[in-house]
């Protein structure tokens, strides 16, 4: 399977739109598409998805302020991107640590000089596999972290 270019420009707008200064429920109801259930902070928002590409969509908020933090997105089996795609995306990952579910983490730090948010892009394969770089991701979460002053990341 191969990442749609629909699904890839849709990827590349859920980080810009996390990476801006400003941020709300609403401008990612308006990208990703309309809440399906909202229980309540800190329970996760699902959304029901606009784009075919996307089976599933939640949105986690910040339990002080509301604004939101993580977005994850699952996509429809035939449009999973892989890590090579993400990579040609996103730019150079790192292997997470995994979790006792044997699901695999890989991580992508974009950097975007002068951008007050760091947005760690993670993406989820199901389980091992002997070439990581062509197996398909089965979700791909958005973190919006506060940018790290450069020079404090080159002191670590």
């Amino acid at each position: 399977m191969a990442i749609t270019m629909k699904l890839a420009v849709l990827l590349r707008q859920v980080f810009q739109l996390l990476g801006g200064p400003k941020l709300a429920v609403g401008d990612v109801v308006k990208l990703l598409g309309p809440i399906d259930t909202d229980p309540g902070i800190p329970v996760s928002i699902r959304l029901r998805p606009a784009s075919p590409d996307l089976k599933s969509a939640s949105l986690s908020r910040y339990p002080e302020s509301g604004v939101p933090y993580l977005i994850t997105l699952e996509p429809v089996p035939n449009a999973r991107p892989t890590l090579h795609d993400l990579q040609e995306i996103f730019g150079e990952y790192r292997r997470g640590l995994g979790s006792a579910r044997k699901i695999v983490e890989f991580i992508f730090y974009p950097h975007v000089p002068g951008a007050p948010w760091q947005i760690a892009v993670i993406a989820r394969l199901g389980g091992p596999s002997a070439n990581f770089d062509a197996e398909p991701v089965r979700t791909i979460s958005f973190r919006r972290d506060p940018a790290v002053d450069q020079a404090q990341e080159e002191a670590r």
